[in-house]
């Protein structure tokens, strides 16, 4: 999944977007496509693929061309962009990302399920449950407002862990199955003789302890 950017970073982009003008009515038509190709480039950034916003997006776009890049239509994409800040700073964007990144995880579980079920694939059930669940606590930070990266690097999945618990996010319990089930996804990644004795029934134990943890903790 492609990283997703925080609430803050959505708002100072939108409003970036949105603070271009046109200045004049008889702007040049070089400056009427340069502002409206950045607002319909910033409605592309910030909403979800299929949403209402991308999809009046096409409209606008396509009235846009068909008209020559008038002003109107860069006053529909100033519409459409309005619309979407309105969501975005009600948190409405987040519970959408929410539900998307809750079935995308779902997916990898039910994929790590079924490798134990069809045959003891336990090796690459334990790196997609792994990958669910450092997917999930990246998601977490982002939500909680918690740095993930440091100069330019994403943080390692045990660091972020360990500051979703300082957050108190969730306790120390939870925090210590976390830094188990990374462990073993880490083991099982690099195809480590540690692996070898995990048997089939933990990781399975292992992918329900994440599909929980996921549930207990929602985005």
């Amino acid at each position: 999944m492609m990283p997703r950017p925080t609430k803050d970073e959505m708002l100072q982009d939108i409003d970036a977007a949105l603070a271009l003008r046109v200045r004049t009515p008889d702007e040049d038509h070089e400056r009427l496509i340069e502002v409206g190709t950045a607002l319909d480039a910033c409605i592309r950034r910030n909403a979800l693929p299929g949403s209402a916003y991308d999809d009046q997006a096409d409209t606008a776009r396509q009235r846009m061309q068909n008209s020559g890049w008038e002003q109107d239509g860069v006053a529909g994409y100033r519409g459409i962009l309005r619309a979407l800040r309105a969501d975005v700073a009600a948190d409405r964007i987040e519970s959408i990302y929410g539900r998307i990144s809750s079935a995308v995880l779902s997916d990898l579980l039910e994929q790590a399920d079924a490798l134990i079920n069809d045959g003891e694939f336990s090796l690459p059930a334990a790196v997609l449950a792994g990958a669910a669940l450092e997917e999930h606590i990246r998601s977490l930070c982002v939500k909680s407002g918690i740095p993930v990266e440091l100069n330019g690097k994403p943080l390692k999945a045990s660091v972020m862990n360990d500051e979703l618990k300082k957050a108190a996010v969730y306790d120390e319990a939870q925090r210590k199955f976390v830094v188990a089930w990374q462990a073993t996804r880490n083991d099982a990644a690099h195809a480590k003789a540690e692996f070898k004795n995990q048997t089939p029934a933990a990781i399975k134990l292992m992918i329900a302890g994440i599909r929980d943890f996921i549930g207990r903790h929602p985005l």
